[in-house]
């Protein structure tokens, strides 16, 4: 409506001007009257005068009608912004309704996931007491590793008195001539290499007495053949009937599964980096002893104390599974195979 009357003042100011002009033009033609004359001079002259001020009139209402038509672009954009900054809230609200977990929904999460790993590790590690094979218990001792049940070096088993069988994961290279054994470090470890258990007969103080490999292609039946073969060698089988395969796998994971499920319940003080169990109580860690049915502990540094005589006051003490934890730890700090080392003579006293 504004355009058109802006060019209805523009069309309107160029027929006066060309009236006016032709007024003037008649005035000045006609000189038979002088009173017409001056008529149209007079008049001419008026409507002459009118046209400044129309095309003034027409000048400020294009200006206007330009102000008008950018405040209403101006409008129409700050609607359009209001509009898209809204839905934009709306989006950014939503995804942050959608990101956000309430307390309850992620403990419940992280309940669930825990729950999840802790069936999948005790299967694997019930798996080597029951129906052990290569892939199990080599996948249960670096589980076991990951998680702190055992130290680096593996744990062992008890197969009679003196002698033990321990376990430690290791990685052979492929390579046929001149065979590379690396122990369990997943960040030196490459595809060309073969994950292989490394069984050590040992005395209690870690004395080798040799080693059995056992790779992916041998089967648990075959290695503990294996096994009695090197207990015979080194003058150490107890004979057929006393020498218990199954046995060596079922401690194996009653180890695993105890370290684990102390490791994972959430105690103060858990019972970690196990080296040996010594059942049914106490268990010998990196540290020290441990028992593993009650908060109790004790150091390694401080086992030259008399404990048997002190510890046999305490109705709930296995005073026959402490002597024997107490007597292989101190063998095995004794050679130095723990965490903690002897002093010598000449060290400082602090």
């Amino acid at each position: 409506m504004k355009v058109r009357l802006t060019r209805g003042i523009a069309l309107l100011t160029i027929l006066t001007a060309g009236f006016a002009i032709g007024l003037l033009y008649r005035s000045w033609d006609s000189q038979t009257s002088t009173w017409e004359s001056g008529v149209l001079v007079q008049f001419g002259s008026t409507l002459l005068l009118f046209v400044p001020l129309a095309y003034l009139t027409y000048r400020i209402e294009a200006g206007l009608e330009r102000v008008s038509t950018r405040q209403e672009e101006i409008a129409t954009q700050q609607e359009e912004t209001a509009s898209d900054v809204h839905q934009l809230a709306e989006e950014v609200a939503q995804t942050q309704a959608d990101l956000r977990l309430t307390r309850e929904q992620l403990s419940e999460m992280v309940r669930e996931r825990i729950t999840e790993n802790k069936s999948k590790d005790s299967a694997l590690f019930k798996a080597v007491g029951e129906a052990p094979s290569q892939a199990d218990v080599f996948n249960s001792l670096v589980r076991a590793m990951e998680m702190g049940v055992i130290p680096d070096q593996g744990c062992r088993v008890d197969l009679i008195s003196d002698c033990y069988l321990r376990f430690n994961p290791v990685w052979r290279s492929d390579n046929p001539v001149n065979p590379a054994w690396r122990s369990y470090d997943p960040d030196e470890i490459s595809a060309a290499q073969e994950p292989v258990i490394q069984l050590t007969l040992e005395r209690i103080d870690t004395t080798t007495l040799g080693h059995v490999h056992w790779s992916a292609i041998s089967s648990p039946s075959r290695i503990a053949v294996e096994i009695a073969q090197l207990m015979q060698s080194s003058g150490v089988y107890p004979g057929d009937n006393l020498f218990d395969a199954g046995k060596i796998f079922a401690d194996l994971s009653a180890l695993l599964t105890l370290g684990y499920d102390s490791t994972t319940k959430g105690a103060v003080e858990p019972v970690r980096h196990i080296i040996q169990l010594c059942p049914p109580q106490w268990a010998v860690c990196d540290d020290g002893v441990y028992c593993t049915d009650q908060p109790y502990q004790i150091a390694a540094w401080r086992l030259d104390e008399d404990w048997l005589p002190h510890m046999s006051g305490k109705t709930w003490v296995d005073i026959n599974s402490l002597d024997e934890a107490l007597r292989t730890c101190d063998a095995l700090f004794k050679a130095g195979a723990l965490a903690v080392k002897p002093r010598h003579p000449g060290d400082a006293p602090f």
